[in-house]
């Protein structure tokens, strides 16, 4: 039997898109366990724009240097959710949407929670919601090509 479903690997290279702005490729760990997608974003402050509640933040694509390609961005707040990490503590994070690209395939309007990862191993942690109809090989990582070293210096993609 043959599966036309798209398959992740456990670490991508994903591009955000995030209004007209769109963001360093950055390395996402792919969790199934995780409804949301969760994006590192610090400096986070809530502003009025046209009557509407949006939400001013910066974000580095890089965990070990917080300075490396820093980008703000701006984006409209589409809800605020109380989410329970994996250590059971709750916090209230803003709800934005995005695109998604990872590879050839692209996720549109997709809604991400902004939060800080700052000691995390992966800036972004991609959730079911977000890929949907896809399929997850735990044991692969960069299925679909990305820039040409990983964060740890080892060559990625195909030499095809």
């Amino acid at each position: 039997m043959t599966n036309s479903r798209p398959v992740l690997g456990f670490i991508e290279w994903g591009t955000f898109t995030i209004g007209d702005n769109t963001l360093p490729p950055v390395e996402v760990k792919v969790d199934s366990g995780a409804k949301r997608t969760a994006l590192h974003a610090e400096d986070i402050t809530p502003f009025t724009k046209d009557g509407k509640q949006w939400v001013r933040f910066t974000t580095s694509p890089n965990p070990f240097d917080d300075t490396d390609r820093r980008n703000t961005c701006e984006a409209e707040v589409v809800n605020t959710l109380t989410i329970s990490s994996s250590n059971g503590i709750g916090n209230t994070r803003y709800v934005i949407t995005c695109t998604i690209a990872i590879g050839e395939l692209v996720f549109e309007d997709v809604e991400v929670t902004l939060t800080s990862r700052k000691g995390m191993g992966y800036r972004v942690l991609l959730g079911r919601l977000s890929m949907p109809n896809c399929l997850i090989d735990p044991h692969a990582d960069y299925l679909h090509g990305g820039p040409v070293n990983d964060r740890r210096g080892t060559k990625i993609g195909n030499d095809d």
